[in-house]
């Protein structure tokens, strides 16, 4: 989705759209929470379970960095996560 900001368009997520495709691809990959909550702690880019329940359900906003770790663990484009599209290409129709 982009919104208008100024004169320019910004690309701002869909973070309900967004939670469900994060639940859908950890458990596509047959993840637990906590089973994700370990991976990245074990990476260096720790979770809390409860961490992971919120932006799944979209009560609090994932962080880049966490975000670009999921996309590499569940094995999907960071692009698809943000919207729901494969190969995505802003400002491409």
């Amino acid at each position: 989705m982009t919104k208008k900001y100024g004169d320019s368009w910004r690309f701002v997520p869909d973070y309900d759209a967004l939670a469900i495709r994060l639940r859908e691809e950890r458990e596509a990959c047959g993840f637990t929470r906590e089973e994700v909550s370990e991976i990245l702690e074990d990476i260096g880019s720790g979770a809390a379970s409860q961490s992971i329940w919120n932006w799944e359900k979209a009560k609090k906003h994932i962080t880049l960095e966490h975000l670009f770790v999921l996309a590499c663990i569940y094995d999907v484009e960071v692009g698809y996560l943000l919207t729901g599209l494969n190969n995505y290409i802003p400002g491409k129709k």
